[in-house]
């Protein structure tokens, strides 16, 4: 980490000014770079100096940061984003900081995640049972390491961005506190949780599934897709389950990636699939993509979040403290922050 951005994690935030200007010095090389006005670049300082405080949470930064990434506002996108090709983070500013620190380091480990180059090697060739399983085990990572920064500053005394994580991602709270409590696998836990959410797992399949083949349709290039290319859950958690040291955190068999909740798509998404490669089949006589046999349809009760399900408590003992979390989950409909 540069000299510049490493002032700008230990500074109070009362004396962010001050190093304002070192922090986006660009003669660093492996320092973190702010995009906007002066008022803009304080409060990302603000930000990436909160953020800091979780041992995940600076880690994950400091990759970003070597990798080139450099940071600004953006109302495009309704949290966040990362740009793999003009090496920036996106996060939106009508969102308040604790919940910035969220989706920044979010986005922070996507550009970790882009800075594996193989990641992006050859995505013209993935069936689509591997670019589903791509693309969630992407989002549950960012998401995991989420979860476990706003864990961390929560013990530090910082409870405002885990609160507001929790709200919007009760699910993988929810396991990834069964886990805590257990002693169990947390990250992984966190990663799995995930999963649980069917109404995102839909917005997901639209936004990266649907929405990808429709581009290639409509730039008549869907014959330049070649679906010939299957990964195993082990090759996935492999490439994305990773700490900041490099190690698989995803102890369990990576099979279960490749069935189940893990792999299922709704309804429309099927009908979706299914018409596309006849389409392309018929036009450009090019054989269908088998592994979408392998894909099951999710019921429609699996499509809702988690608000919207009737879900059991922490635990099965029904414990008071597990009954309060789930009830705190359930009832509080938005959370505060600043």
């Amino acid at each position: 980490m540069g000299k510049s951005l490493t002032k700008a994690f230990n500074g109070t935030l009362s004396k962010v000014k001050e190093v304002l200007d070192k922090v986006i010095d660009i003669t660093a090389p492996d320092s973190i770079r702010f995009i906007g006005t002066e008022e803009e670049q304080l409060r990302l300082t603000k930000i990436v100096n909160r953020t800091a405080q979780s041992k995940l949470g600076r880690e994950t930064l400091e990759i970003a940061a070597k990798a080139g990434y450099s940071v600004k506002f953006s109302t495009s996108d309704k949290g966040g984003s990362a740009n793999s090709i003009r090496k920036e983070i996106n996060i939106n500013p009508t969102l308040n900081d604790a919940m910035l620190v969220m989706v920044l380091v979010h986005e922070a480990q996507h550009a970790k995640q882009f800075s594996r180059k193989s990641l992006l090697k050859d995505v013209k060739k993935n069936s689509i049972k591997t670019m589903i399983m791509f693309d969630r085990a992407s989002e549950a990572d960012a998401q995991r390491t989420s979860c476990i920064t706003g864990w961390e500053l929560k013990q530090k005394g910082d409870e405002f961005p885990y609160k507001n994580f929790a709200d919007d991602s009760p699910l993988i709270t929810r396991s990834f506190e069964k886990a805590v409590k257990k002693g169990g696998n947390a990250d992984m836990a966190a990663f799995k949780g995930w999963y649980d959410d069917g109404e995102r797992k839909s917005a997901y399949e639209k936004s990266y599934i649907v929405n990808h083949l429709v581009s290639f349709q409509v730039k008549c290039k869907d014959d330049k897709l070649k679906f010939n290319k299957n990964c195993t859950g082990k090759e996935v958690t492999d490439k994305m389950c990773l700490t900041t040291e490099g190690e698989n955190y995803f102890t369990d068999d990576a099979g279960i990636l490749e069935k189940g909740k893990f792999l299922d798509v709704k309804q429309e998404t099927m009908t979706f699939l299914k018409k596309f490669m006849m389409t392309r089949e018929i036009v450009h006589g090019l054989e269908s993509d088998k592994s979408l046999d392998e894909i099951s349809i999710r019921s429609e009760k699996n499509n809702l979040n988690y608000k919207q399900q009737k879900q059991t408590p922490l635990n099965s003992s029904k414990t008071k403290a597990s009954t309060a979390i789930a009830k705190e989950i359930i009832n509080k409909t938005k959370r505060t922050g600043y």
